[in-house]
């Protein structure tokens, strides 16, 4: 709240980016009246969850995300390994955003919107089924974020890391279904941008299957456990402010 310009224009930067989405659907579908199967309040019920999740994800560990490759290169990350905490959790969650706060409120609110717009009836089965899917996007996404600039251990300056991020994660802004072929397999068990949106809405107003659902499930344990895996590694050559 000490810059108040800068939290606002943060609030309405996102609305930007919200408003061109929704935007972009409703001129897509004056044109068209499905993709791939969906229609437009299932579309708009994507882009809700989308809105959720992106809006948490700011407040949880996005600022983290940015900050390590800082702490890295200027040797602060020394204070991270001495202190007696797990040098994963300080790192990736020690700073919360605040400011997303009013984000993940309104993208709240709109999800709320496009859920009662949908011909789905909603229980407690179908609402658990999707928080959970939900859940395991959030952590493919986390695990993919961080894993992109782990090699920032290495090479010090991260800047094209986070902008290779920053393109690949595009192809989670797009339903699953629109994906075909190999392709559609490198993004859902290989780079699986596809399980952190798509599943969780195809989980509420579709049918995923046990064997699909138990897999996306397996991947998203399994990226954690990569992740931890090769924080361990990146940490063993990091040079610290000291040598």
């Amino acid at each position: 709240m000490e810059f108040r310009g800068n939290l606002a224009l943060m609030f309405f930067l996102d609305a930007v980016w919200y408003t061109s989405h929704v935007i972009g659907v409703k001129i897509l579908f004056s044109k068209i009246s499905s993709i791939g199967g969906l229609t437009e309040n299932e579309m708009l019920f994507f882009l809700a969850t989308m809105f959720v999740l992106d809006a948490f994800e700011m407040c949880v560990s996005n600022f983290n995300c940015w900050e390590l490759p800082e702490l890295i290169r200027t040797g602060a990350f020394d204070f991270y390994l001495i202190r007696p905490i797990s040098s994963i959790f300080l790192s990736c969650f020690r700073y919360f955003s605040l400011g997303s706060v009013g984000n993940l409120i309104a993208s709240t609110i709109f999800l709320i919107y496009t859920i009662n717009q949908l011909p789905v009836e909603i229980t407690f089965l179908n609402t658990f089924i999707y928080f959970a899917f939900l859940v395991n996007g959030y952590l493919v996404r986390f695990a993919l974020k961080f894993i992109f600039i782990l090699p920032t251990f290495v090479i010090i300056e991260a800047q094209p890391l986070q902008e290779i991020r920053m393109s690949v994660e595009k192809f989670m802004e797009n339903p699953d279904v629109i994906y075909q072929g190999f392709l559609r397999k490198i993004l859902t068990y290989i780079v699986p941008y596809t399980l952190v949106i798509s599943f969780p809405v195809r989980s509420f107003i579709r049918e995923i299957g046990i064997f699909e659902g138990l897999l996306s499930f397996g991947t998203g344990i399994g990226f954690i456990l990569i992740f931890i895996f090769l924080w361990g590694k990146a940490v063993k050559v990091y040079g610290s402010a000291s040598s």
